[in-house]
């Protein structure tokens, strides 16, 4: 595959849809609507298990052992917070992403909240630099 620098997901969805691409990967609320309307075909979900929101759409891992990546979101706030501060804005988070109407929310638009500890949120955020900072260096990333 070559990569090609878009400026954002609607113009290369744009291109993908009139045929000037081949492929991409996108956000599932970004292509949901041309899925379903049968102006693209989903090839791979790219979690390590097939989703709920696409039944019958493999995961990219089927084809490419150990192939994973997701997108994630997380509440931070700056260094030197109070201790008992970051822990009540953990309890109200979490009490928030275990409410029905939110996780129906967050599925519809085919995001998994998880919730967990600040400590647990540290660590994720330290194995996914472990991850993706070799691939950065490899590949040559650089921030524009």
């Amino acid at each position: 595959m070559t990569h090609i620098p878009y400026g954002g997901s609607a113009p290369a969805r744009t291109d993908l849809v009139a045929g000037r691409v081949d492929v991409m990967f996108d956000n599932l609320t970004n292509v949901q609507t041309l899925i379903e309307s049968g102006q693209l075909k989903a090839l791979g979900v790219t979690i390590n298990e097939e989703s709920d929101l696409m039944p019958g759409v493999p995961p990219v891992s089927a084809t490419v052992p150990g192939y994973e990546v997701t997108v994630w979101w997380g509440l931070v706030a700056p260094a030197g917070v109070p201790e008992p501060i970051v822990a009540k804005l953990n309890t109200a988070v979490n009490e928030f992403l275990a409410k029905e109407d939110t996780i129906e929310k967050f599925r519809v638009q085919g995001v998994r909240p998880i919730g967990g500890t600040a400590e647990e949120a540290e660590a994720y955020v330290a194995d996914q630099m472990k991850t993706w900072i070799p691939v950065a260096e490899k590949t040559g990333m650089k921030v524009d």
